[in-house]
């Protein structure tokens, strides 16, 4: 069995940032952060259209494999089976296992499932958006993309080494990803993974 594709639909709106951020994060837009977040978590809080594409196990007979969904809550799920001779998708009802879909044959699927809920984040994400968002709007001394930096006046020198990668690690630099790290695997007590 084999993940082809998803397709993760954009929110209608994300959660409210954290209060008291300093004013450089406020001029930040807020899709932003938790779009960074997202992509290093598979939690969502709030809800969207996600659509999968899955290979199915290649068992014609016997009781075939088990996939369970990537992207957690999900608070309904549709599964449709790619017919050859039709040339379309077809629906195709599914028996839901303890830990996730039975896909019986080798078979194209198309599984669509509204991901998310509307709770409000817990407090360690609150504090992981934060430290990212502080992080993301801190301002360099250097000018952007450089490695170095450095500047004399009369006997008063500075120079500044940065790394060119510094923002694109900044999940980690900031300190949000330790925050973050139980969001990102499936737990076992998710009633819908």
């Amino acid at each position: 069995m084999s993940l082809l594709h998803i397709d993760e639909a954009e929110p209608a709106a994300y959660p409210a940032p954290p209060d008291d951020l300093s004013t450089a994060v406020a001029a930040l837009d807020p899709a932003l952060v938790w779009q960074r977040i997202e992509a290093f978590i598979r939690y969502r809080w709030a809800e969207r259209q996600v659509v999968w594409l899955v290979n199915g196990s290649g068992y014609r007979s016997g009781a075939g494999a088990v996939w369970t969904p990537t992207l957690c809550p999900v608070s309904s799920m549709a599964r449709e089976v790619w017919d050859y001779e039709a040339e379309g998708w077809v629906a195709s009802p599914y028996r839901k296992t303890p830990t996730g879909m039975l896909l019986a044959h080798k078979c194209q699927y198309r599984i669509t499932a509204t991901v998310g809920n509307t709770d409000a984040p817990p407090a360690a994400v609150l504090e992981a958006y934060r430290r990212l968002a502080e992080y993301m709007a801190a301002t360099s001394p250097a000018p952007a993309g450089a490695r170095s930096y450095s500047i004399d006046v009369g006997q008063i020198s500075e120079n500044i080494r940065l790394d060119p990668n510094h923002m694109a690690r900044a999940i980690h630099n900031s300190g949000a990803a330790d925050l973050l790290r139980p969001y990102r695997r499936l737990g076992v007590n998710d009633e819908n993974s």
